[in-house]
């Protein structure tokens, strides 16, 4: 017998740039700045805002959006570590999609994160 595998609905109005294990972090195209970056696991989800101070990056702010669910501290962990690790490829991703209007890559991860 076969597992029933669930899926991560996205909004429609979203690209999905990363895919690990299930955890999908994407784009929101209806938000370009500050750079932002969602995931979501099945119906739950949260952002990632990527702060910078006069040009140079300053820090990662995590918070649940206000009309679901947030992810569990694990997943949020896991999101940050995701964030944390592609950050270059993310900042390059949000300046080809915002900027030159170009399709995101989907980046598939599936080396395991190790999260503190």
């Amino acid at each position: 017998m076969k597992a029933i595998q669930e899926t991560v609905s996205l909004p429609q109005e979203s690209k999905s740039i990363i895919d690990y294990y299930g955890l999908v972090v994407y784009f929101d195209t209806t938000i370009s700045t500050p750079i932002i970056v969602f995931a979501a696991v099945l119906d739950r989800r949260s952002a990632c805002k990527i702060e910078f101070k006069q040009g140079l990056y300053k820090g990662l702010e995590l918070f649940d959006t206000e009309t679901e669910t947030g992810l569990t501290n694990q997943e949020k962990e896991q999101f940050k570590q995701l964030v944390e690790n592609n950050l270059d490829d993310l900042i390059r991703g949000w300046i080809d999609f915002f900027v030159f209007n170009r399709e995101p890559n989907v980046d598939i991860v599936t080396k395991s994160l190790t999260v503190q």
